[in-house]
């Protein structure tokens, strides 16, 4: 139980490492400059998205009282991630696959639309789960 706990944490902060990404596509794009970065990006969200995996399934293990609306809501916040991670991946993919400059910038625009919303719910999360036995 500790153990699941401990993964639990640790990898939930695995998230935060994405927060920069609109910032620096955003700025990027103002400049029109390429995102020498998108690999290292791209292997970033690869990460998170197994680390949502065990998040959610570590999640589940410490709390496995599915009647509760607050493991439901949860859980759909966890999907909404996962959903979130899958679609910045496909827009990053997109970018490094595309030669044409003004393709480049309209995705780096989607990119820092979809990274804004993930900030946007990884907030609601934390302050969910912060508030979580106040439910």
């Amino acid at each position: 139980m500790l153990t699941a706990y401990f993964l639990h944490r640790v990898l939930a902060l695995l998230f935060l490492l994405l927060i920069p990404l609109p910032f620096v596509s955003l700025v990027k794009r103002r400049k029109k400059t390429e995102l020498g970065s998108a690999v290292i990006w791209l292997n970033i969200i690869r990460i998170t998205n197994l680390g949502l995996v065990v998040v959610l399934i570590s999640g589940i293990t410490l709390y496995p009282f599915f009647s509760s609306i607050r493991t439901w809501v949860a859980i759909v916040l966890t999907l909404a991630i996962g959903g979130l991670l899958g679609v910045l991946s496909k827009q990053l993919k997109q970018y490094i696959l595309t030669g044409d400059q003004s393709s480049r910038l309209n995705l780096l625009q989607r990119i820092s639309i979809l990274g804004f919303s993930y900030i946007g719910v990884i907030v609601i999360i934390f302050g969910f789960m912060s508030h979580w036995y106040q439910f």
